[in-house]
């Protein structure tokens, strides 16, 4: 160790070691209230008096019966100013016809064919007997 010892006395002559010293800046905000503003909102009511042109609309609805068949579902429509909206109903209609599907006829021939045949055949007669008183 004195070897060692007699190297750091050799360096402190020719070399000297200085710390360095470092410097740090910490920075920051800090609110700081000076003064306080309120901001209050109200609302104030007049009395006004208006003029205006107000305008509405009626309708005036009508059924009108028409009751004809027709062979689709017309169109609405515009006659007039009068829109018209066409109702319409199916019906189921039954019809009762007569449908000739085949006619028979008949016909007569008349034809004389000779014939022979033995029946039996019944008669009737009444005898009378009359008596005499004389005897």
């Amino acid at each position: 160790m004195s070897s060692s010892s007699g190297n750091e006395k050799q360096r402190d002559n020719k070399e000297q070691i200085l710390g360095l010293a470092e410097e740090k800046l910490d920075v920051s905000r800090e609110t700081v209230i000076d003064r306080t503003i309120t901001v209050k909102r109200m609302t104030a009511e007049n009395q006004s008096v208006i003029n205006l042109t107000l305008s509405h609309q009626k309708v005036d609805i009508t059924h009108v019966p028409v009751n004809k068949p027709v062979g689709k579902v017309p169109d609405i429509r515009e006659e007039n100013g009068v829109i018209i909206v066409p109702v319409v109903e199916e019906e189921v209609e039954v019809i009762r016809r007569l449908i000739l599907r085949e006619e028979v006829h008949i016909r007569r021939i008349e034809e004389q064919v000779h014939h022979e045949e033995s029946v039996p055949v019944r008669k009737q007669y009444v005898e009378i007997h009359k008596e005499d008183d004389e005897s």
